[in-house]
């Protein structure tokens, strides 16, 4: 009897031994869950038993636990909710990277309508009819600027006829020169004058180009006089026996254009200008040859 009390008594105490070393063994657990190195059955990816709460934040998050300390205590340094991390002031500007290709030209746009600003339209019979003008200019208006003057382009040409065929080198000699002694006949050799309100110029020698004669509205005239060379020329070949020349003729001024012969004035033309007018006048001179057939 005294033994069996003892048998049990031992039984007691060992139970009572055990009991008191598991709280210490649960914490060896939790220690070695805190560690991060040997965890092992203190958390399972589904509930037991044993690990019954599951961890709603924290490393564990998702995972069942043994005790709720394990989910509020246990730190990681790359924890979702780690807060510690400080950030820095923000670094210098990196260089500039290389200029991208230009994009292709796109399309022009629509033409807008015109603008009119403080302008005002020309009216019907106006120079610039229909055409907008700014108001209160000078240099634009809608009557274009009416010249005081006219303007008289008198123009000069020599020719020559011979009677009959064999006299031809006649002709030749009197506007070329050959053989001529007092040297050939051109229009340089006549002098124009112009008369009317202020002709300029109002005198100059004949040329083939025209020359352009300003003057004032109203009429004038125009004479034709060839210099002493021109005779002495004619009564040179006449003379000289040269070719079988007998007479000449002319020189005969004919007056062609806006400029109008006087009648019975072989050498004059007249005509009648006016303001911005653009006329002109064609004087030729013509010499007939005659011989002996």
């Amino acid at each position: 009897m005294h033994k069996s009390t003892t048998t049990t008594f031992v039984l007691l105490v060992s139970s009572l031994v055990m009991l008191s070393a598991m709280p210490l063994f649960n914490n060896n657990n939790a220690a070695m869950a805190q560690g991060y190195d040997n965890y092992g059955d203190s958390y399972s990816q589904y509930p037991t038993d044993d690990n019954k709460y599951q961890c709603r934040t924290g490393p564990f998050e998702g995972f069942f636990v043994s005790s709720v300390e394990f989910c509020k205590h246990i730190k990681f340094d790359d924890r979702k909710d780690h807060r510690d991390t400080k950030v820095g002031p923000p670094g210098p500007p990196g260089p500039q990277g290389p200029q991208g290709i230009q994009s292709p030209i796109g399309p022009n746009g629509t033409q807008g309508p015109p603008g009119i600003v403080n302008a005002e339209l020309c009216p019907a019979g106006s120079d610039l009819e229909n055409v907008y003008v700014l108001n209160g200019t000078t240099a634009e208006s809608c009557n274009f600027e009416t010249p005081s003057t006219g303007s008289l382009s008198v123009s000069k040409t020599v020719t020559c006829t011979p009677a009959i065929a064999r006299l031809q080198p006649a002709c030749d000699a009197i506007l070329t020169g050959t053989s001529l002694p007092s040297g050939q006949i051109t229009p340089n050799e006549f002098n124009i004058t112009v008369t009317g309100n202020n002709p300029n110029p109002s005198q100059f020698n004949g040329s083939s180009t025209a020359v352009v004669v300003t003057l004032d509205p109203g009429p004038y005239n125009v004479s034709d006089i060839g210099y002493p060379s021109v005779s002495q020329a004619i009564s040179a070949i006449i003379t000289s026996g040269v070719f079988g020349v007998t007479s000449i003729v002319g020189p005969t001024p004919t007056f062609s254009g806006d400029c109008e012969q006087i009648l019975g004035i072989s050498q004059r033309a007249n005509g009648t200008i006016a303001a911005g007018d653009s006329q002109t006048c064609n004087i030729q001179n013509a010499f007939i040859v005659n011989g002996l057939p």
